[in-house]
């Protein structure tokens, strides 16, 4: 989805007028959720997690573990865990490596490692430690890890192709939720066997659409409900669709999330 349309939704679900023009109203907003529950919660952080001090304290337990050689591989995992959710991804990134070097070719090793080097921002390393990690288990999480590959091959295609303004003019516009747009379009091509061309004839179905939402849905869970990259691209999934059956409304809260963010 471009800038422009992203911005429509914005404006339609927080102005109130327009939302009653648009048909968004409180309504429009319960009926999406019945149809893609907890994603409203999700998405604004309500559901319980742990705090930062647990998270200090945990490290403070697991840290002289590892250290002393006396950690079993669930040490180094909430330790690695817990310096991720603190900030420190370098250390996160050390401490699976040096599980891996005392327990080699475990699955939850690999993707810690594939999550961390995404927020270190080392994609296509990321990309590496994820699909070893799917090697071992193509279904983990049900499916989740599958998208969240998808997600940093998106992102390495979104940095390859920078287009000019000149060439945001020119590119075709269409109706929101007509053909599926930004992460959502990534996603069916990739279920095409990753087909590209006129984004008209790119197929992408109900059960393929609820896949990846519950894969993104998983991610904010586990990761940051709050990471503008995963809020855009649930509102991408979101917005798909036409308007009697996707969820807009819940597109605008997570395009405003990201506005927020900015």
């Amino acid at each position: 989805m471009n800038p422009l349309q992203k911005a429509a939704f914005i404006f339609c679900a927080t102005v109130p007028g327009i939302a009653q023009a648009c048909l968004w109203d409180s309504d429009t907003l319960a009926t999406e959720s019945a149809r893609f529950p907890n994603v409203a919660g999700i998405m604004a952080g309500v559901f319980p997690r742990h705090s930062k001090e647990y998270h200090v304290w945990r490290i403070q337990q697991k840290q002289p573990l590892v250290e002393s050689g006396k950690a079993g591989a669930s040490d180094y995992d909430d330790l690695a865990v817990s310096q991720h959710k603190l900030g420190d991804h370098k250390a996160a990134i050390a401490t699976m490596m040096a599980k891996e070097q005392k327990v080699s070719g475990l699955y939850e090793t690999y993707s810690n490692l594939g999550t961390f080097y995404i927020y270190a921002g080392e994609l296509s390393v990321a990309q590496k430690w994820i699909e070893k990690a799917l090697a071992i288990n193509p279904n983990a999480h049900f499916g989740r890890e599958k998208h969240q590959r998808w997600l940093v091959m998106w992102l390495r295609e979104r940095r390859s192709t920078v287009l000019t303004e000149d060439e945001k003019k020119k590119a075709p516009f269409h109706d929101p939720g007509d053909v599926p747009t930004g992460f959502a379009a990534f996603v069916a091509r990739q279920q095409m066997g990753g087909a590209t061309g006129d984004p008209e004839f790119i197929k992408f179905t109900e059960v393929q659409q609820d896949a990846a939402i519950g894969g993104l849905i998983g991610m904010m869970y586990f990761a940051d409900f709050d990471n503008p990259i995963l809020q855009e691209a649930l509102g991408d999934l979101l917005s798909y669709g036409k308007m009697e059956g996707n969820a807009s409304q819940l597109a605008g809260l997570c395009y405003l999330h990201v506005r927020e963010g900015d």
